[in-house]
């Protein structure tokens, strides 16, 4: 670490605890500290947990800064979930060894002390990433309905010529585009906040359209799920 990162964390030592600085002796729970952080930062700041401090600033030092450094390690990657970056950073201050602890913002928040669980027959074992995320994804109500449809067969109806591609409503206005339309037999894939991926077997195409795009229906002729994509915009 350069000399101007290094006196910017001594200077910040002085600060008083706030939403970006806190102190901590050797010894304490540092977890959930570290996850708070991780949840609650906002872009372009980063937080220091400063080990070795107490609340009033006294420096108190650490015994072993480099066994604190793997006890961290192991904290922020296996007890964290989503793991949690950080770094640190060794300081000396009245000739004691600290630690400074740097906690940036986290693009994989919301973080938890521990790994989520689901059930998988007769065992509760830890959620994948990609199930975890399905969990975030079930918050909302138009993704967690076509969750429950991730593969299985639907029924696709769109006025598109082509889906997975940006056909503007105002564009086709007038034309013969909407009075006709299309239906197709589908595989639901995947499912975010954002889009659904579908698949096509009968073509061996992959496409995705926004969830604002899709509106969620019937088949009663087949007996399944109606998606019906609309033109963007529309």
């Amino acid at each position: 670490m350069d000399a101007l990162v290094r006196r910017d964390l001594l200077d910040r030592l002085r600060d008083h605890e706030d939403s970006f600085v806190e102190r901590k002796p050797e010894g304490a729970d540092l977890k959930r500290t570290i996850v708070a952080f991780a949840n609650s930062l906002p872009t372009g700041r980063a937080a220091v947990i400063y080990v070795g401090v107490g609340d009033d600033g006294q420096i108190l030092g650490v015994s072993n800064p480099d066994s604190l450094q793997k006890k961290l390690r192991k904290i922020c990657v296996d007890d964290c979930y989503p793991s949690v970056q950080f770094t640190t950073e060794i300081l000396r201050v009245e000739n004691t060894a600290i630690l400074a602890v740097v906690v940036p913002p986290s693009c994989d928040k919301p973080h938890f002390a521990g790994p989520a669980y689901i059930r998988r027959g007769s065992q509760s074992i830890s959620a994948s990433r990609e199930l975890f995320q399905d969990l975030i994804t079930s918050r909302s109500s138009k993704a967690a309905e076509l969750l429950r449809y991730v593969n299985q067969a639907v029924t696709v109806f769109t006025q598109k010529q082509q889906l997975g591609r940006p056909e503007f409503a105002e564009m086709v206005a007038g034309t013969s585009l909407r009075a006709g339309g299309r239906s197709y037999d589908c595989i639901v894939q995947r499912v975010n906040p954002f889009f659904v991926t579908l698949f096509e077997p009968g073509s061996g195409v992959h496409f995705s359209e926004p969830l604002a795009n899709v509106e969620i229906s019937y088949d009663d002729a087949k007996h399944r799920p109606l998606l019906i994509v609309k033109l963007d915009g529309a």
